[in-house]
């Protein structure tokens, strides 16, 4: 019987696995990674140093195939840079501290050119420990890096005071017009966090061409039957207007910097939707991008940032820490729309569904609908 027990104890310890190193990005304390801010890996366990190795890629959907495969031809925006490599693209490094457990990295984004638009981390799968347990599967990571964070609660224009001495010109000439291209749009994401999940809204977006401040009304957009479930093709899907639809707002800013480029941020705004069985949240999102108007329609490349996800299924709650997820919002025509989805500039766009609505409090936003007569465009 001893023997017996022996040599189950042996076969034991022989088969104990001994996993590789998991490796999670830190989320940013203010969601955003500003420029010049470290970005932070945490590894579960000392990683080997010659093992660590990131490149990062262009986030933005047209790099990507229907199935989430970066397509061929794309190039690396920073390739095969590791622990100490002195020689990475803009001068980007990778540190890994002494207990080998985090790393940091520096990465220029204004001397890369890549400053306000979705990026991919990639984490290769060389990374092993001590006892050389690779991974042998790389991890991707979305995020991206902002040259300012704006301040929704700043004020625009500075408050002189009665005793300030300065006077104000009355001739003083009114910002020239953004020129951001309003109307019916598409929002197409891929979250991979708690769940693999697409997700597609028929969106209606209104500016304030003066200030900049955007609406942007989203509803709930599903594949029709025989279409993939992530398919960004307005013309396979459909309107859900039913008991588990819904309706949000994400608003915020859109600014022009001085090349010409537009740039967006959202205030923080919550997703909540209801998948058969499966609550789940998205709370309190910020988004972050630019948009592109070059092309035949107008393009929002951007990035969300989650400060925690709330999933219930069958009665059991967990919440998730921050993530982030790249996005796509376009431009799309009229006649692809179906007919009766909401719009920012009409009194009740809660009316129009049977789920959840969540509407800013003076709805319609009267500053993004004074041009825009309720109920059209």
């Amino acid at each position: 019987m001893a023997r017996v027990l022996l040599l189950l104890v042996v076969l034991a310890s022989a088969c104990t696995y001994n996993p590789p190193p998991d490796v999670t990005l830190v989320a940013a304390e203010g969601k955003y990674f500003k420029l010049g801010d470290p970005i932070r890996l945490q590894f579960s366990e000392p990683v080997a140093k010659g093992s660590l190795s990131i490149r990062v890629w262009p986030g933005e959907e047209k790099f990507y195939t229907l199935e989430g495969e970066r397509k061929a031809d794309v190039e690396a925006l920073v390739d095969t840079c590791g622990a100490d490599d002195k020689s990475c693209a803009g001068g980007t490094t990778v540190a890994l501290d002494s207990t080998r457990t985090e790393a940091t990295l520096s990465i220029p984004a204004d001397k890369l050119g890549i400053l306000d638009r979705p990026l991919v981390l990639e984490v290769a799968g060389t990374l092993a420990d001590d006892a050389n347990h690779q991974r042998n599967v790389s991890v991707f990571f979305d995020f991206q890096i902002v040259e300012t964070i704006w301040n929704p609660y700043a004020e625009v224009v500075e408050d002189l005071g009665e005793d300030s001495g300065t006077e104000v010109a009355e001739d003083v000439a009114p910002p020239e017009p953004l020129g951001v291209v309003v109307g019916h749009f598409l929002f197409f994401a891929e979250f991979t966090s708690p769940i693999k999940l697409p997700q597609q809204f028929w969106s209606d977006l209104q500016i304030n061409q003066q200030t900049g401040h955007f609406v942007l009304l989203m509803c709930d957009a599903d594949p029709v039957d025989g279409a993939p479930k992530n398919t960004s093709n307005p013309a396979e899907l459909k309107w859900d207007n039913g008991d588990e639809s819904f309706i949000f707002v994400m608003h915020g800013k859109v600014q022009r910097d001085d090349e010409g480029k537009l740039t967006f941020q959202s205030e923080p705004f919550t997703m909540a939707q209801t998948i058969g069985p499966i609550t789940f949240e998205l709370r309190d999102m910020v988004a972050s991008g630019s948009i592109d108007q070059s092309g035949d329609k107008a393009v929002w490349n951007g990035t969300l940032a989650v400060k925690e996800v709330y999933y219930e299924v069958g009665g059991q709650e967990t919440i998730y820490p921050a993530d982030q997820a790249n996005f796509q919002i376009f431009e799309v025509a009229t006649e692809l729309v179906p007919e009766g989805v909401p719009i920012v500039c009409m009194a009740d766009p809660c009316s129009t569904i049977g789920g959840k609505c969540d509407l800013l409090p003076d709805w319609p936003p009267a500053d993004v609908c004074e041009e825009t007569p309720a109920g059209s465009r």
